[in-house]
């Protein structure tokens, strides 16, 4: 049930935890002029030896093969999962490939990008003032859209804490082009 502001309690908490994590939720208006929420969820996991998923804020030790770094990005826009700890594939790599689709889709308007080592397509379309996501995984489609600025800075930010994170833990492994992908 919303609040006075409009804003779901649950997207309300979001709010103010995403400065400081790889999490990001942005409120915006409805066609309709209500005031409506549109949480945006960008979340970065290490897959552990045992297999579970952890988040990144909460890794201490370097991941096991730091040539292979395996975990998950979840992507959620508006409640709708795009990608999750389902689709979990070399993170590192998936992220150097979000932070040129971040390049692309400012410039050209679309980007596109398949998973290191799965067949799942994640693509970027711009469309007005909004962000299609898609990812393809199989048969199966699944699609959310954002408001533009708002996704593109979700991702830099949270790509920005990912390789932050990732010079700490495996420091032997360069993210330069990367970073500066995602500072531009």
């Amino acid at each position: 049930m919303p609040n006075v502001d409009g804003l779901a309690p649950e997207a309300e908490n979001h709010l103010g935890a995403c400065a400081a994590q790889s999490r990001w939720a942005s409120p915006t208006r409805n066609d309709l002029d209500r005031r409506a929420c549109v949480v945006m969820e960008i979340e970065t996991f290490l897959r552990a030896e045992s297999g579970e998923f952890v988040r990144l804020e909460s890794c201490r030790n370097p991941p096991p093969d730091s040539d292979y770094i395996e975990g998950a990005i979840r992507i959620s826009v508006g409640g709708v999962e795009v990608i999750g700890t389902e689709e979990w594939d070399y993170v590192d790599q998936l992220w150097c490939y979000l932070a040129d689709m971040v390049t692309q889709v400012r410039s050209a308007g679309y980007a596109e990008t398949f998973f290191p080592d799965q067949p799942i397509r994640l693509s970027l379309q711009a469309t007005g003032s909004r962000i299609l996501v898609t990812a393809r995984i199989g048969e199966e489609v699944r699609r959310a859209s954002g408001a533009s600025a708002e996704l593109l800075e979700a991702l830099k930010a949270a790509g920005t804490v990912f390789f932050a994170k990732m010079s700490e833990l495996v420091p032997q492994n360069s993210y330069a082009e990367a970073r500066r992908e995602l500072a531009a």
